[in-house]
This record gives structure tokens, C-alpha cells and sequence, in this order.
């Protein structure tokens, strides 16, 4: 908002999506509560700030009209519209979004990502091929927005992803690799008992990726000093998270992402630190 910004007390609805950050969203809030009527709804198309957080300080009625209105890219082609209730929004103005969404815009609406705030699941397990609508064909495309949608909210969430496509995720590579919770993915002809080994794994905060989505032997710096301070140096965690610089919680991160890196995870009977040290030597990481 600025000097040319127009009153909103005409509209039914204002949407704020340029800017990601607080100070930013509450300068364009601070305007609306300004100009609008009681009646006019507020909306974010962010999909990587709280929703609730966004209106901590507004008025009542405000947090009572405020909601999460995310569009998936590109939102021409893609029919879904998660809406997002605040701790606040009034039940009418969620029906009338959904309705107004549904018959006007053409959307299917769902709701997702501040419930799963709300409830702290251990983990969610979602299929990465699923349709737009239940009338639809499921497509991996649709799972994918949905996932970076969901990775982007909620960082340190533990996930399973089940498909029969996994090299599909590729293009989530980064998001995936600086994601703070436990991912694995599995693949859907699994039998039950490894798909459960898998869950178990995202539970522990492991990361766990099938190797056709690796491309040789990645390590970052920050994986390769933790093998150095660990078994060169013999320091343990809380002494590598000082060295680094980093919190403990990041040591623990950076260790899950080189087992991973070099196929190490959990075994019956196995300590996985020493099967760890075994693997870098022989791929020559450390001496």
C-alpha cells in the first residue's frame, strides 16, 4: 500500500501476496483495517508465513474476516485453492470463501496446512499422486504442489511420501535436502513391513532417499566437517555443534543428510555411527 492505493470500503475482499514478510504484511493489513468496512474480507496468498501470526496485534473483527487464501501455481490451470482459517476466522466467513471460491472462481477448495498446525501430527504420510477433485485422474503434478506447499509451512515437519514415480521429486532436490524434519520417500510397491520401516525412519528425523534420484556422491561442506570433527577429531555432538557454530539440532540434521549421502541407515544391531565412519573411508572423505 501507498499514497496511490485505493480505499477498500467497496470491496468484498483484499488479498495481500506480493510481500513474505510480517512488517511488510501488517503495513497492508494496518491500511485495510483503515479503509474497509466490518464486512470485508482480508486475505494472504503466502504459503510460507502463519497465518495466524500474520494478524497477531489486529482487531477483532479483523482476525474475524482474515484467512489464508493459496492458490496453486500456475493458478489458471491448477483447480486447487487451500483455504486457511486463523485462530479467529469467523465459520461464516469460511463457508462463504468456499462458496464463492467454488461457484465463482471455479475452484476446489481444501483445507490443509494450519490444521495440520494445529493438531502436531509425529508425522504425515501422503501419496504424491492424487487428483484435483475426486472426479478427476490423479497426477503426480498435483502431489508435488501440494508437498512444496506443506515442506514450505512447516520446515521441521516429519513426512512420508509414497509413489510409484520417486524420480518425480527430483525437482524438489533442494527442498528436500534443506528440509529440517525427517523425509523419506517410499516407494508404493513396498511391502508393509519395509513402508512401516520407512515411517519409522521419518519418526526418528532420518532422511531416506531412493538412489535414482542421487546423481553420484553429494556432500556439502557443512556434512563433510561434521565426518572430520566427529571421527578425525574425535568430538561429540554438543563439542562439533560449538566448533561449528551451529545448535546441536543442526549436528543431528547434518548427520542424517550424510547417511543418507552414503546409503547408512538404521540396522539391527548395528551402530549406525560406526557404519557411518566405515562408509566415508571408503569413499575416501576422510583418512
Amino acid at each position: 500500500p501507498d499514497e496511490n492505493s485505493k480505499p477498500l470500503s467497496h470491496n468484498r475482499q483484499a488479498n495481500s501476496s506480493a510481500n513474505t514478510y510480517c512488517s511488510q504484511h501488517r503495513r497492508a493489513f494496518n491500511s485495510a483495517n483503515t479503509d474497509s468496512n466490518p464486512s470485508t474480507i482480508v486475505s494472504t496468498n503466502t504459503s510460507g508465513l502463519p497465518v495466524g501470526e500474520l494478524a497477531e496485534g489486529m482487531s477483532k473483527d479483523f482476525r474475524n474476516h482474515w484467512l489464508g487464501t493459496h492458490f496453486f501455481n500456475p493458478p489458471r490451470h491448477m483447480r486447487l485453492l487451500e483455504i486457511i482459517p486463523g485462530p479467529d476466522t469467523a465459520p461464516q466467513v469460511m463457508d462463504f470463501m468456499t462458496d464463492f471460491a467454488d461457484r465463482r472462481l471455479g475452484k476446489v477448495v481444501v483445507e490443509a496446512k494450519d490444521r495440520i498446525a494445529s493438531v502436531t501430527p509425529s508425522a504425515v504420510v501422503m501419496d504424491l499422486s492424487i487428483p484435483e477433485t475426486p472426479k478427476d485422474v490423479p497426477q503426480t503434478d498435483t502431489g508435488i504442489q501440494l508437498l512444496r506447499s506443506l515442506m514450505t509451512s512447516h520446515p521441521r515437519m516429519n513426512i512420508v511420501v509414497q509413489s510409484a514415480h520417486v524420480r518425480s521429486l527430483v525437482r524438489l532436490k533442494p527442498m528436500i535436502d534443506s528440509h529440517e524434519g525427517g523425509f523419506t520417500i517410499a516407494d508404493k510397491s513396498l511391502p508393509l513391513k519395509e513402508m512401516l520401516t520407512k515411517v519409522e525412519w521419518a519418526l526418528q528425523g532420518l532422511i531416506f532417499t531412493p538412489r535414482e534420484m542421487r546423481s553420484g556422491l553429494e556432500v556439502k561442506p557443512e556434512w563433510l566437517q561434521v565426518l572430520i570433527l566427529a571421527f578425525q577429531d574425535g568430538l561429540q555432538d554438543k563439542a562439533i555443534a560449538e566448533q561449528m557454530n551451529v545448535s546441536e539440532r543442526s549436528v543431528r540434521h547434518y548427520w542424517t543428510k550424510v547417511q543418507d549421502a552414503l546409503d547408512v541407515y538404521p540396522e539391527p544391531g548395528k551402530n549406525i555411527r560406526i557404519q557411518t565412519e566405515i562408509r566415508a573411508r571408503e569413499e575416501g572423505l576422510i583418512d
